[in-house]
């Protein structure tokens, strides 16, 4: 293995066990160097190895995140769903898969919508949201990308996501209103038929109106009408 690959691998396991650690040390500026001397690494390899700080490791767990979301594809549940359904049982899986992190996710998705680190949160934010509603079978055609239609739909779909992972932060750990407040969102959806008739502007929603809402953490989100396109 070249010096590179080494390096690529190193970051993995300090990434690894970050990930036991991070629950107890939160998203500290010192979580990669204590994670790097308990494999037995140099704490010195640190600041190469992850210059963008701890934000690293809260990318890279949405990003692993959003490959289990595929995995879920193969559950036997999916196969009597309807595509409402289904849009809301990717959704929960994506939520339950921060529980382990929960005391401390309000510290990562601060440093999420930062301003040097909202641009990457952004596209990964976006990937997911494509992932949920590709499994579920909302994306009409290969080139959605170019289409009003599911450009909104996306839109509408994000800001439904968003404010159930800021109501998911405060409820208690059995979760039951925020799996009750993820219904109400999604069914709020697919309450019309089509799209409204405001375009949104995608890049001004990611980047000002979904990280407000990541900034300010309020308890009661705004139940929002703006549908998918069933």
């Amino acid at each position: 293995m070249n010096s590179a690959g080494k390096l690529i691998e190193l970051r993995k396991l300090i990434l690894l066990k970050s990930q036991e650690l991070v629950p107890t040390l939160g998203f500290s500026q010192n979580l990669f160097q204590v994670a790097a001397k308990e494999i037995s690494v140099s704490p010195a390899i640190v600041g190469h190895l992850f210059p963008e700080g701890p934000i690293a490791l809260v990318h890279h767990l949405m990003e692993s995140w959003q490959e289990q979301l595929n995995e879920e594809s193969s559950s036997p549940n999916l196969k009597v769903m309807n595509t409402k359904g289904k849009v809301y049982f990717y959704t929960k899986r994506r939520m339950e898969y921060i529980i382990p992190y929960k005391n401390v996710w309000k510290e990562a998705m601060t440093l999420s919508a930062s301003p040097s680190n909202a641009l990457n949160t952004t596209r990964i934010l976006l990937n997911t949201w494509d992932t949920v509603l590709n499994l579920s079978g909302e994306k009409p055609l290969p080139y959605h990308y170019v289409i009003p239609q599911f450009l909104a739909a996306r839109a509408a779909y994000g800001k439904a996501y968003l404010f159930t992972e800021v109501y998911f932060l405060t409820d208690s750990p059995d979760y039951s209103k925020t799996w009750s407040f993820l219904e109400g969102q999604i069914d709020s959806l697919y309450l019309q038929k089509s799209i409204a008739n405001t375009f949104f502007d995608l890049a001004q929603f990611t980047l000002k109106a979904q990280f407000r809402v990541l900034e300010s953490f309020y308890p009661q989100p705004r139940v929002h009408d703006n549908p998918i396109v069933k």
